[in-house]
């Protein structure tokens, strides 16, 4: 599926005077037919991508809450081999909203992660973090700072990954005998039953199966042991492995959502091409309800500045001609335009101010969230426009 010229999805403009110069790149989602990784084509340099990053995790009420249900699971996981010991490392931890959970629970806790800017966020709300990207280098860094971790967690950052076997290599450097691995990500069975095609962008190059993921970690020496289905980012799987050999034994979950991966055929190439179909098919819906909207004389914003929501944008061709403006709770995208579409990214607060009749939801996997937080607005009349699988009211 060829998505054409796309600006990077998070490189959010700061005025107008930077439009000139801003860069695109060529992106299209592929099927490797050996092995059934779904991936992108296209790798844009990662120091260009996160060591400078507009996106915080504890923006979110959803993470957040997410983040109480994940110290469950990981509890659960460790199971009988649970020690006193509890020292956690997360991959791409952000600003450690996720790792604070950990910490009040009683937890030690480290993160690593690339983007300078994030990292000194973090270390100054007292989450200790590593300014790198992980890998086998990293995790020996790890390993002289404070020994073999009891959990190594990885949420939504795999999808990232451009060197999938030193990333997956220095699980087993870093990770305790009997320790265990959490590793959570976007997962390609809900992506494509809900032609969720603005989940892909360059920041993320590959879409994982839990078949791939078990392949990937045998791989390595890691057993993938259970799974979990979670509902972050439109669809998502919670994976626990352990190191071969491990004394957990394999949950019933791993075999069964593999075999409906099997049944929905995502291993091969006539379900991508389906899946393209209806995504330009959703394309040409959404963007006539734009134009008729616009010619009814309806204002029209969008909630979410999102990297999902600048894919979206850029691919259907929506830009400030059809959306006024865009409202997003981050103080870091505030300000500024989005990228490839040029919308002006405004706070929340302006809904209020500005009342456009309709509502885009361009971070529709936060609905719930924004339908609490735009409790007033939608009492005045204001209407909410979910984009997929195709473009209805809410």
């Amino acid at each position: 599926m060829d998505y054409g010229l796309q600006a990077l999805a998070n490189s959010y403009l700061r005025d107008e005077s930077a439009i000139a110069g801003e860069a695109k790149y060529p992106m299209a989602l592929c099927l490797c037919e050996r092995c059934g990784y779904v991936q992108i084509n296209e790798e844009v340099s990662p120091d260009l991508l996160f060591k400078n990053y507009l996106y915080v995790s504890g923006v979110s009420e959803a993470v957040q809450l997410h983040g109480k249900l994940l110290v469950n699971s990981v509890d659960r996981a460790l199971g009988a081999q649970k020690t006193a010991r509890r020292l956690i490392l997360e991959a791409a931890s952000n600003d450690g909203t996720i790792l604070s959970i950990f910490q009040r629970e009683g937890w030690r806790i480290l993160g690593v992660d690339p983007a300078e800017n994030v990292a000194e966020m973090a270390n100054a709300r007292g989450i200790p973090t590593i300014a790198d990207f992980f890998g086998r280098d990293a995790a020996l860094r790890v390993i002289e700072r404070v020994g073999p971790v009891d959990v190594f967690l990885a949420r939504h950052v795999i999808a990232h990954v451009a060197r999938l076997h030193d990333f997956i290599g220095g699980i087993g450097i870093v990770l305790h005998d009997d320790g265990v691995t959490a590793i959570e990500c976007s997962h390609v069975l809900p992506l494509w039953a809900g032609g969720q095609y603005d989940q892909v962008y360059h920041e993320h190059l590959g879409y994982f199966s839990v078949s791939v993921l078990k392949r990937l970690l045998e791989m390595h020496g890691l057993d993938l042991f259970a799974v979990e289905e979670v509902g972050m980012h439109g669809g998502s799987i919670l994976a626990f492995a352990q190191k071969a050999g491990g004394g957990r034994p394999q949950s019933d979950s791993v075999d069964r959502v593999m075999q409906e991966e099997a049944e929905r055929g995502l291993s091969g190439r006539d379900a991508w091409v389906d899946f393209a179909r209806r995504a330009f098919r959703q394309k040409e819906a959404l963007k006539a309800e734009l134009i008729a909207l616009k010619h009814a004389g309806k204002r029209i914003a969008a909630y979410g500045a999102a990297a999902k929501g600048q894919v979206m944008l850029q691919f259907c061709g929506i830009g400030p001609d059809l959306i006024d403006f865009v409202v997003d709770k981050s103080d870091l995208k505030q300000g500024r335009l989005t990228p490839g579409t040029h919308i002006p990214i405004l706070a929340p607060e302006e809904l209020m101010r500005r009342n456009p009749d309709v509502l885009l939801l361009c971070s529709w996997n936060y609905i719930e969230e924004i339908r609490r937080q735009q409790k007033e607005y939608l009492e005045r009349g204001g209407r909410l426009l979910h984009p997929l699988p195709l473009p209805h009211y809410l």
